[in-house]
């Protein structure tokens, strides 16, 4: 289903002509992609859920893809996961719109690309892999930068201090050429 654009999101399917990564398909409604600090994510004046772009953006379905690739030996599942990582890195820029604007879904996002990294490594191209840890940097400066600590919010902390932990594995055991401190 992923393969052809077809994604379920909080019990719903959504059936998709290309990625929309700052949309609520079921509002059909769009965050503006403009700096984390001009976003009212909260208000789009109308019924549009956040959590529905969030959900996608966290991408949980990179693993399944990553998975079947190992089971099959099929290049058409990394295919994927290539376009999309490329085209996700294309249209949100470092701090540029809604998908950075909470550090919880950035570091879940981070830790299921590393997962995916981690599965399908030795099938990924050359850019691909440069650009892969090119974008977990960004989201290992971003969540550093915004842990969010409140006693409201301390599954927000856990994730930011979870995905910083799988980071600094990362790029501690990964052969990137890249260091996190």
């Amino acid at each position: 289903k992923i393969l052809h654009k077809e994604y379920e999101i909080f019990g719903e399917v959504y059936k998709l002509e290309r990625y929309e990564w700052h949309t609520d398909f079921r509002a059909k409604k769009s965050w503006p992609k403009v700096h984390i600090s001009k976003i009212k994510y909260d208000k789009l004046g109308d019924d549009a859920d956040k959590k529905v772009p969030w959900e996608m953006n966290t991408f949980h379905h990179f693993i399944p893809l990553a998975l079947e690739s190992l089971q099959t030996e099929e290049k058409l599942f990394v295919d994927e996961i290539e376009q999309q990582l490329t085209d996700w890195a294309k249209e949100n820029p470092y701090e540029i719109g809604i998908n950075w604007v909470n550090s919880m879904e950035c570091a879940i996002r981070a830790i299921n690309w590393i997962y995916t990294y981690t599965l399908t490594e030795k099938d990924l191209n050359k850019e691909t892999k440069k650009e892969w840890v090119k974008q977990l940097l960004l989201h290992g400066t971003f969540i550093r930068s915004n842990l969010e600590w409140s006693p409201a919010k301390e599954n927000h902390y856990l994730t930011g201090i979870a995905g910083l932990f799988l980071l600094g594995l990362f790029f501690k055991n990964a052969d990137t050429g890249k260091k996190w401190t």
